[in-house]
């Protein structure tokens, strides 16, 4: 018996429990004081951070979130309107992220109250919106920063709570899901590259998102430095080879995010930061060039180069100074500041979000339309293998959401086994063979 793919929804409604980041990732933050609601974001964004979820009043560490006052009615409607247009992200295969911080609300963990108020205030957060946000994204800036003396080896107090209490949210938002909570982060480079250079450790907390970093390199899915207002001109960074680049170029782009790929030795003696695999990393820019965020506006054709290069798609440009040292062909995507600046007409209209099919080119082989055989491969869902079986030598491609092809296969005749070393998730199969061609649609639990 078939079954037309239109049911993808109620796939889509189960997966939800089996959450995994897109790959690539278009990663957006969307200003929820804005008056875009989140059904009008450009479809091209598959991962959206929500901002902010903040400390209330006078506090560094009782969050709160309100729902975003673009939806019209009371507030008990408002909300309700929020979380069905995150009901249809996730329909879409979207994901939907809260993040918490910014520069206006520093967030500090200076004691056990402190962190006990943090654990319980995000939680009743997941918990007054059904848990419908798949994670958060630490955006920790300013005094935010301000841990006093540490090391890697020896973080300041500041620092080990941040990292704990996100574990102890992550574990019960596991607990309550049966799915691992998202974590994402956007340090400016200040705190991150700022460990290579001793006035920005001295003078600016540089650095001093390292020791967070590394606290939660296990639990983190993906990192996307804040590759903008870094001084421009009049300021630049450190970066791994030991020279100073200016947030004015591409050749930022590619050795910033070298460096927090390959890791390196800060100075004054802070210790060493082991590098986060390229898969996490992706490259944050910002919007357009008229308020996105200040200095490091980069022109989409050099974005697209930045990315095709740092993968290895292409030979060093002409002109650009930073050689790379190796290639990242699982350089895992973009982020902007911010979804709402996209959409402004200064330069072109979703022109980040449209430029992202250049730096990131994905497989157009899916069809938008499935039939699911559920007698040919089964179980499914599964938690181990799948299995099919074949009367003709069969060659099968396997492809993610995001269309990337993540296994290619070929069997003779008889019983197949496959997929017992996959991730959680959906995936897309085409089966074919000499007289006939099959796409399936499996699940991964």
């Amino acid at each position: 018996m078939k079954i037309n793919v239109l049911i993808a929804i109620s796939f889509l409604s189960f997966f939800s429990a089996y959450t995994q980041l897109p790959n690539p990732v278009l990663v957006g933050y969307w200003e929820a004081w804005s008056n875009m609601k989140l059904s009008q974001v450009n479809s091209n964004y598959n991962v959206i951070d929500v901002a902010f979820a903040k400390p209330s009043f006078g506090t560094t560490a009782n969050m709160v979130f309100s729902s975003p006052s673009c939806y019209s009615g009371t507030i008990l409607q408002q909300k309700a309107a929020f979380i069905a247009d995150i009901d249809a992200l996730h329909a879409q295969g979207k994901i939907v992220i809260l993040s918490i911080g910014g520069a206006n609300d520093p967030i500090f963990l200076a004691n056990n109250t402190d962190k006990a108020t943090f654990i319980s205030s995000m939680l009743q957060i997941f918990s007054d919106y059904s848990y419908k946000f798949d994670g958060i994204d630490l955006d920790l800036e300013t005094t935010s920063l301000n841990f006093g003396a540490w090391t890697m080896s020896a973080p300041a107090v500041g620092q080990t709570n941040m990292v704990t209490a996100v574990q102890s949210i992550m574990s019960s938002y596991q607990t309550q899901t049966g799915k691992k909570m998202i974590l994402t982060m956007a340090p400016e480079c200040v705190y991150v590259h700022g460990g290579l250079s001793t006035w920005q450790i001295n003078n600016a907390n540089g650095g001093a998102y390292l020791p967070i970093i590394n606290g939660l390199r296990n639990e983190l899915d993906l990192l996307h430095c804040q590759l903008y207002n870094a001084g421009g001109v009049n300021g630049g960074m450190f970066a791994s080879n030991g020279q100073v680049y200016y947030d004015t170029s591409p050749n930022f782009i590619t050795a910033m995010t070298e460096t927090v790929i390959k890791g390196f030795t800060l100075v004054g003696g802070k210790g060493t930061f082991t590098g986060i695999p390229a898969n996490k990393v992706a490259i944050g820019l910002p919007a357009n060039s008229c308020s996105a965020a200040g200095t490091g506006y980069v022109l989409p054709s050099d974005v697209c180069l930045a990315a095709k290069y740092l993968k290895g798609d292409i030979s060093k440009p002409a002109g650009w100074t930073y050689t790379r040292t190796a290639t990242y062909p699982n350089l895992r995507g973009l982020m902007t500041w911010s979804i709402n600046e996209d959409n402004k007409t200064c330069d072109g209209a979703w022109s980040f979000a449209n430029n992202f099919s250049c730096a990131f080119a994905v497989s157009t082989e899916i069809e938008s339309l499935y039939e699911i055989d559920e007698n040919s491969i089964y179980p499914n869902p599964s938690a181990n293998n799948f299995n099919m079986q074949t009367t003709t030598t069969s060659s099968i491609k396997v492809y993610d959401l995001s269309g990337k092809i993540i296994e290619k296969i070929s069997y003779p005749p008889g019983n197949i086994s496959f997929g017992a070393d996959w991730n959680s998730g959906i995936y897309f199969v085409k089966v074919k063979s000499a007289a006939s061609e099959s796409n399936f649609k499996i699940i991964k639990y």
